[in-house]
């Protein structure tokens, strides 16, 4: 997980570590080994193995930090999904089985990103990479079963988006939607 806040079910913030979590939980449900590197402070969900990988800080440093404390226990797994920031396991072991979980788009952010195994959220994402000549393959990322997400004649057709307002998150695309 990234290093900026701890991963927890009671987070108040719905970013990246919310994702970490959703999918943890759900590659656990699936009936996979999982571990989660995360900030001290965090929790995971039931059957995963939590790695502390200390205290939560901004970006490069603290993730440059967490990655020396859980980099030894990576080879004990047979993929590593990377969700951090600076993706040091993935730039750092070069022999490491792992993907790159990317959930920026690289015209607007742009850490560094491995020259491997990179996983985008969405086709569109993919694409903004292959733009920039990366190579990144749209990820099936759906956290729970896919039966929630298709439409229902049960549910009336209000729709709701919580998030960061800001111009490069969309809420008025999220509005003509």
């Amino acid at each position: 997980a990234p290093q900026v806040y701890p991963t927890c079910v009671d987070l108040r913030y719905a970013g990246i570590e919310r994702l970490v979590l959703l999918f943890a939980r759900e590659l656990a449900r699936r009936g996979m080994k999982v571990g989660l590197a995360a900030p001290d402070g965090s929790c995971a969900p039931p059957g995963v193995e939590l790695l502390t990988s200390g205290p939560a800080g901004e970006y490069q440093h603290a993730e440059l930090s967490a990655f020396y404390r859980y980099a030894p226990h990576l080879e004990r797994f047979d993929l590593v999904h990377d969700f951090s920031h600076s993706h040091w396991a993935m730039r750092l072991l070069p022999d490491l089985k792992g993907v790159a979980m990317i959930w920026h788009d690289p015209f607007i952010m742009a850490p560094p990103v491995p020259d491997r195994n990179i996983g985008a959220l969405s086709e569109w994402q993919a694409e903004r990479f292959a733009r920039r000549g990366q190579r990144a393959r749209a990820l099936d990322v759906i956290c729970g079963s896919p039966a929630f997400y298709a439409p229902s004649t049960e549910r009336s057709a209000r729709y709701v988006c919580v998030g960061k307002i800001g111009p490069t998150k969309g809420p008025l695309r999220t509005i003509e939607l």
